[in-house]
């Protein structure tokens, strides 16, 4: 089981919100993981560290954990609150992640 930070029955999921990089949808190997590392959620939310000490960290923390990962979305990185067992998936965009929620999803039939 993949830990997460959970916070008033609410999950934190780490998405690159702007145009460049993606964060977990660029990449295979780690995707889950880094879509939910508590870790990286504590020092996003963090008040002891600038937005560039913030990015410091978190690049050390996933060259350790996460070894050959491209780490080009963690600028544009934020903690986005999904209810607990909401179903979802992360849609990108030309870097920019949104999340999609299984209930908004209106799909056709042929």
């Amino acid at each position: 089981m993949i830990d997460r930070y959970v916070l008033d029955n609410n999950v934190a999921v780490l998405v690159s919100s702007n145009d460049g990089a993606g964060w977990s949808t660029w990449t295979d190997q780690y995707q889950h993981d880094i879509l939910f590392d508590p870790w990286i959620v504590d020092v996003l939310l963090s008040d002891r560290y600038d937005q560039s000490e913030k990015n410091k960290r978190i690049i050390a923390h996933c060259t350790l954990k996460y070894p050959g990962m491209y780490l080009g979305g963690i600028s544009d990185l934020e903690v986005v609150w999904v209810p607990k067992g909401t179903q979802f998936r992360v849609v990108e965009y030309d870097g920019a992640e949104t999340l999609q929620y299984k209930d908004q999803v209106r799909w056709l039939t042929a």
